[in-house]
Formats: C-alpha cells, structure tokens, sequence
C-alpha cells in the first residue's frame, strides 16, 4: 500500500508511478480523481485521526453502536450538495440500504441463505426505485438504468 506522502511531489504534484500502463477507463477514472483532489483544501500536517460523527466521544466503539439508533445513524449521513432529481434519490438511499440489509440479515440468520454484495446493492437499488417511482423521482427511467447508468441518474 502506497501512503498520501508517497505520490505528493515536492511542488505537490502527483507521481502516482504505475506497475504497468493505465487503459482508457482508466485514465479517465484518474483524471475525475485529480479534478477532485484539486477541489479539495490541502493536507495539514501531523497524523489523521479517525473521528465517528454519531459517538459522544468521537471515537468509534462497537457499544456506542449499540447507543444510537438507526435514525440518528441516518441524521448523521452526509448529503453532498445536490439538486434536483439526484437530492430526492440521495434521501432514499439511507433507507433502502438499512432495509436491504435487514431483509438480507433475515434471510441469512433464518434461512441460512448468504448474501452477496452486488446482490444486496441490486436489492437496495429494487426498494428505491419502487419508493422512486410512487413519487415519480424515476420519471423517464427504467429500473436498467438505476442499475447500470448511476451516474447519469446522478447527474441530474
């Protein structure tokens, strides 16, 4: 694993020096990440620290997990600056993860069914376009492109 320090140069470029060379898809996917990194302010120095938003320490622990409910989890996600189609869907997403999980949870504690993690996302996806649909965020969508054109979804 390459550190943060290690692909900074000295006049905080990036020297991310790949094994091998860099296909097309790929090139793009690392050109949307350096237009996102240049948004970004700069590091500080010293250590990260990791910081949980819903504990009232600030540090994660599994009994503090056990201390907040699902709501307040939810109050605690981050909603990116959205407008439009996109700001509806991001208000469903919360939702149908913690039911997809809960439902998946069922099925492999009492059915000993398992679950795989494009089948739980595929399942996620199912229960916001339903809920989508009855409030028409989907208008001009089918459930393919939930599926397989996010971005576009996203976009507005």
């Amino acid at each position: 694993m390459t550190l943060i320090s290690d692909v900074i140069t000295d006049g905080n470029g990036l020297d991310f020096n790949f094994c091998r060379v860099v296909n097309n898809e790929e090139r793009r996917s690392l050109i949307d990440l350096v237009q996102l990194l240049d948004q970004m302010s700069p590091l500080g120095e010293g250590e990260d620290k990791i910081k949980c938003k819903f504990a009232a320490t600030n540090h994660f622990s599994a009994k503090e997990c056990y201390l907040e409910s699902a709501r307040e989890v939810i109050k605690t996600w981050e909603r990116p600056p959205l407008y439009g189609r996109p700001t509806m869907i991001w208000k469903l997403i919360s939702f149908a993860i913690w039911w997809s999980v809960w439902l998946s949870r069922n099925e492999c504690a009492f059915n000993s069914k398992e679950v795989l993690l494009d089948d739980l996302i595929c399942k996620a996806k199912g229960h916001m376009f339903l809920w989508g649909v009855r409030g028409e965020v989907f208008r001009g969508y089918c459930f393919l492109d939930l599926l397989n054109n996010w971005e576009a979804l996203m976009s507005g």
